[in-house]
């Protein structure tokens, strides 16, 4: 009986504890700001405007043999603007996503879609990007594989405390 009361009163105040912790940390950090476009955004002085999206099926023939299945490269051409001082672009803030799903630059073919790899900018300097993303079959289930290429993607450029997003669908 002492048992069953300590295991209630001890759950009730992890319970507790927890409750006024969830509280506290979504007062302190509130939902992002979301900016979206399908055309151009700005983030830390840079434009980032869409130019094309280019959709290749199976480049990646190891991972046919590796059992990831089929995959799909999505190639984002984006042309970027620096407006302000000289800065480089992050690459592990460039993501394609969409709810259920994100991914980072695939390096190895960004060094191939590119002549000039640098992210470092410039103030005033414009270049154009290829960003590489290449999504695997064995990450999906078969229904939503049958439609990957109709999901609502982004290119995701920031996360907190604004989203910032080009939407390529």
């Amino acid at each position: 009986m002492k048992t069953k009361l300590f295991l209630k009163i001890s759950l009730g105040v992890v319970f507790l504890i927890w409750a006024i912790l969830f509280l506290v940390i979504n007062h302190k950090y509130k939902s992002p700001n979301i900016i979206e476009s399908d055309y151009q955004v700005y983030h830390n002085g840079i434009s980032y405007e869409l130019l094309d999206v280019e959709v290749k099926k199976n480049v990646d023939e190891e991972a046919l043999n590796d059992g990831l299945g089929e995959n799909i490269e999505y190639v984002i051409t984006v042309k970027v603007n620096n407006t302000s001082e000289a800065q480089k672009i992050d690459l592990s803030e460039v993501v394609l996503y969409r709810t259920d799903y994100s991914n980072c630059v695939a390096l190895d073919y960004y060094y191939d879609e590119n002549e000039d790899v640098s992210l470092y900018l410039e103030a005033g300097e414009e270049k154009i990007y290829k960003f590489p993303f290449i999504i695997y079959q064995n990450l999906f289930t078969d229904k939503q594989w049958k439609n990957i290429e109709n999901s609502d993607w982004k290119l995701l450029l920031n996360l907190y405390p604004e989203k910032i997003m080009l939407d390529i669908s």
